[in-house]
């Protein structure tokens, strides 16, 4: 095996399109070094520019769970707790009221990347306004403030990929 130093850009293309192939490697590890080498073919502009949309599935609701304790705890809280699970991640979102509305903190449970968080206010299933957004941090953590009551929808963009949750009710007592 020739040392990497002195392969041709072609031969170590080949290597690391192989290693991607091996169980063990890590995903942030395959995109980091598959993106250093693009795919070189006619199709390249056309795929480069389509992104997979991933939609997320509902599978924890605190808002939807019946009180399990007596007493205290067994209150409704004005707290909101969601898990949305997609192919790979989790997402674990945390609603809270803030003195300007509402405040949404959640974390990307998966590889590490980066990305971008929006919160878009939805009417009649069409966009309004301004989105709220912000950037995913090292540990894959985002918080939204300044939130008003109504409906929102999340999307993901990170790396690889746009994920997008159902709609988000927020300030209302209802799934």
């Amino acid at each position: 095996m020739k040392p990497f130093d002195r392969c041709s850009d072609a031969e170590f293309e080949a290597l690391a399109r192989e290693a991607a192939r091996w169980p063990d490697a890590p995903p942030a590890w395959i995109r980091q070094a598959l993106a250093a080498f693009p795919v070189r073919t006619e199709a390249t502009g056309l795929a480069g520019a389509l992104r997979r949309v991933v939609q997320a599935v509902l599978a924890f609701d605190s808002f939807a769970q019946p009180p399990l304790a007596m007493g205290v705890r067994g209150l409704p809280s004005e707290f909101r707790h969601l898990l949305f699970n997609t192919p790979g991640r989790d997402i674990d979102l945390r609603l809270a009221p803030a003195a300007e509305g509402f405040q949404l903190s959640g974390q990307i449970l998966g590889p590490d990347e980066s990305g971008l968080v929006s919160a878009q206010a939805v009417a009649d299933g069409q966009p309004t306004g301004a989105a709220h957004q912000a950037q995913l941090d090292a540990m894959g953590e985002f918080r939204i403030g300044g939130l008003r009551a109504g409906v929102y929808r999340l999307t993901l963009d990170l790396a690889d990929e746009q994920v997008v949750l159902p709609d988000l009710h927020i300030g209302e007592r209802q799934p």
